[in-house]
C-alpha cells in the first residue's frame, strides 16, 4: 500500500489516499468537459484503495453538481481549489480525488477522458467501478 497527501491550496481541504500500487502506475483522467478543464482538474482514483475527505473549517468547502448533476465537486471556498468529486449511491459514498492537490508525487501520464458522452446510467456505473468505494467524509 501507498500512503499520500494532499490538500487545496490554503490547507482547508484535505485527502488522505492509499493506493494498492505505486503513484507512477497510475494514470489521472483528465476530465474534458468545461467544468474540469476551466479547473485544469485531472482524477485520480483506485477502486481497491482507500481515500478520506476532511476540511478544517467545513463551511468553507464549496459543493457544485453540473453535467447530469448526479456527481459532487468538492472546492474550498477560501482559495478556490477543485478538490475532487463524489458520488452517493445506496449508503455509499464514492469519490475522485483531483490529482492536483497532491505535490512531491509523480503519477503516470494524464489520459482524456469524455464522460460526457456516457448517459448518467452509465457515469454511474463507471464510477462505481474505477473510484474509491466507501470514502469516509466525517465532518462534511
Amino acid at each position: 500500500m501507498f500512503d499520500i497527501q494532499g490538500s487545496c491550496h490554503c490547507g482547508n481541504i484535505q485527502a488522505e489516499i492509499r493506493l494498492t500500487r505505486s503513484p507512477g502506475s497510475y494514470a489521472p483522467r483528465a476530465c474534458d468537459c468545461g467544468f474540469c478543464l476551466k479547473h485544469a482538474a485531472s482524477y485520480l482514483s483506485d477502486p481497491n484503495g482507500a481515500a478520506r475527505i476532511h476540511a478544517r473549517n467545513p463551511s468553507q468547502v464549496g459543493r457544485y453538481r453540473q453535467g447530469s448533476n448526479t456527481a459532487e465537486f468538492l472546492f474550498c471556498k477560501d482559495c478556490g481549489v477543485l478538490a475532487g468529486v463524489t458520488y452517493r449511491s445506496q449508503g455509499r459514498t464514492f469519490a475522485a480525488i483531483n490529482s492536483r492537490i497532491v505535490e512531491e508525487t509523480r503519477f503516470g501520464t494524464e489520459v482524456a477522458v469524455s464522460p460526457q458522452k456516457l448517459s448518467a446510467g452509465e457515469k454511474t456505473k463507471r464510477w462505481e467501478e474505477v473510484w474509491f468505494p466507501d470514502v469516509s467524509i466525517p465532518e462534511l
